[in-house]
């Protein structure tokens, strides 16, 4: 009986500290409203379809880790753990599985590839492996003819025994290189289209405490190390928008800093960049990302509460990768949760979709997420797959009002967020969203309710300004008349008043 008591003990302790794991935020669909509070909303995406290896006659995936989609839709899988590239075309039917590589009269093999990215400029289509193990990145076409192999550079500003081991990356239209290094943590590592060092690009910049200071003029150099180090943030992955802006996602930051920023306003522009979990980096690698929503793109606001040991046991979100699209809206996988949230190019929280559990349309250890037209995929690594979410009626809506926003289609974007509305009245921005649409329309009034009920008081002060404005604009010349006319009448009123004084009282006492 003992032993029986003590296993039911133990069950029950178990599960005290497993459940609230998952406990918060609910489980359903969901969003956030101005108080920070989950509520819920429609889901905004739905299982479609998975693709799976085994059903193309290759093999089940193995441990993927990258995927991309090119400009025609063709879909690439980086199966990591089976060392090889599988090509499909834009309607999904295998067109390449390479595990062997040509290159010199030689075959090359990959070893735990981590990252991939495919150039289409200028005619050219020319696939990028990051070969993380064998620690150096080649360059391939469809038929695995390789061209260029990339070993690692000299690099005067590190250790020259500090091992190249990429992980993942971008190149630009000239060809140079924005790599992230697994032991490199000084930003993205810039190489030339001849593979030759060029910069350290984008490093985060990390700030010292007037205590650091102090302790670094006391102590040694070999004591200050092993009291406190200062180590930059090392970024997670990184992707390229529309316009040629590097997009690089950031999975570990200073929690207690990261809690700070979730208080802050959007006019709080410095807080909020200075502890992030995405950096949008321009061709200076300094950080323009807009974070003007209520709260910064975070992930899950419930993970940390002041009063709930629940949530903050749940944990923080994990930003593993990110995707862009052609109008501004990226998507960020969290591999802590499990989860993709979705925000407008000016960080306001669009949708939340995912779930860790193994059934369909859910993951287990998801490794990398990317737009494919109106569609999100999002790669398994555990139960390895590719998972096709589709846009719901409420997803589709949100989709086409950002769209059509971007495209100058003002009037559609506000029926698309009154169509939302309808849907989910607990959707914030989509106030703000009709409210935008009204500005450009001119109704600057009733733009200025929409904003109040978004608690928006930016772009509530714009519509305030405009409105004056065209208040004060409209009726001008009224204004101008009954100011001159004013005027005139009491000139003359004053002409009589001394007039009649005249009469009255004589010339004299009146001059």
């Amino acid at each position: 009986m003992k032993r029986l008591a003590k296993l039911l003990l133990m069950s029950l302790l178990c599960l005290l500290f497993v459940v609230p794991a998952f406990a918060a935020p609910p489980m359903q669909g969901y969003i956030y409203n101005p108080d920070q509070v989950p509520v819920p909303a429609p889901m905004a995406y739905t299982f479609s379809r998975e693709l799976i290896g085994a059903d193309y006659g290759i093999g089940n995936f193995r441990e993927p880790q990258d995927m991309v989609v090119d400009k025609n839709m063709w879909l690439y899988i980086l199966d990591s753990g089976n060392n090889r590239l599988v090509v499909f075309d834009d309607k999904l039917k295998l067109k390449a599985n390479l595990d062997r590589f040509r290159y010199q009269g030689e075959t090359l093999t990959l070893n735990n590839p981590k990252g991939l990215y495919i150039y289409e400029y200028d005619g050219k289509h020319m696939i990028y492996i990051a070969d993380t193990e064998n620690q150096r990145i080649i360059r391939t076409d469809l038929k695995g003819n390789v061209d260029q192999v990339y070993t690692k550079p000299y690099i005067d500003l590190i250790d020259p025994e500090t091992p190249f081991y990429p992980t993942k990356l971008v190149v630009d239209r000239a060809e140079r290189m924005y790599i992230i290094c697994r032991n490199i943590n000084r930003g993205l590592v810039k190489l030339n289209a001849d593979g030759t060092f060029n910069s350290f690009f984008g490093a985060p910049k990390t700030t010292i405490s007037p205590l650091k200071v102090i302790l670094r003029l006391i102590f040694t150099p070999e004591q200050y190390s092993r009291i406190e180090s200062t180590v930059p943030t090392e970024y997670s992955n990184v992707t390229f928008d529309s316009y040629g802006f590097i997009y690089a996602s950031i999975a570990q930051l200073d929690r207690m800093k990261f809690f700070a920023t979730f208080d802050t306003k959007p006019t709080d522009k410095d807080a909020r960049a200075q502890t992030t979990t995405v950096r949008k980096l321009a061709a200076d690698g300094t950080d323009i990302l807009i974070r003007a929503g209520m709260f910064p793109p975070v992930g899950d606001l419930s993970v940390y509460s002041r009063t709930s040991l629940e949530t903050a046991v749940a944990g923080e979100a994990r930003f593993h990768d990110i995707t862009v699209n052609e109008y501004g809206m990226y998507a960020m996988l969290d591999t802590n949760r499990c989860k993709v949230f979705t925000y407008d190019a000016e960080g306001n929280l669009l949708y939340i979709f995912g779930n860790p559990s193994q059934q369909k349309g859910t993951f287990m250890q998801p490794t990398a997420v990317t737009f494919y037209g109106d569609q999100i995929l999002v790669l398994e690594s555990r139960n390895p797959a590719v998972i096709f979410f589709r846009p719901t009626d409420y997803g589709d809506a949100i989709n086409k009002a950002i769209i059509a926003y971007r495209t100058g289609e003002y009037e559609l974007s506000e029926k698309m967020w009154t169509k939302v509305l309808k849907m989910n009245s607990n959707m914030t921005i989509a106030y703000s969203g009709v409210g935008k649409s009204k500005v450009r329309a001119g109704d600057y009034k009733g733009a200025m309710h929409d904003f109040r009920i978004a608690q928006n008081p930016e772009y509530y002060s714009r519509a305030l300004e405009l409105y004056m404005k065209q208040a004060i604009g409209n009726k001008f010349t009224y204004i101008f008349l009954i100011v001159v006319g004013g005027f005139l009448v009491y000139q003359i009123y004053r002409l009589v008043k001394r007039f009649r004084r005249f009469l009255r009282e004589g010339v004299k006492k009146v001059v």
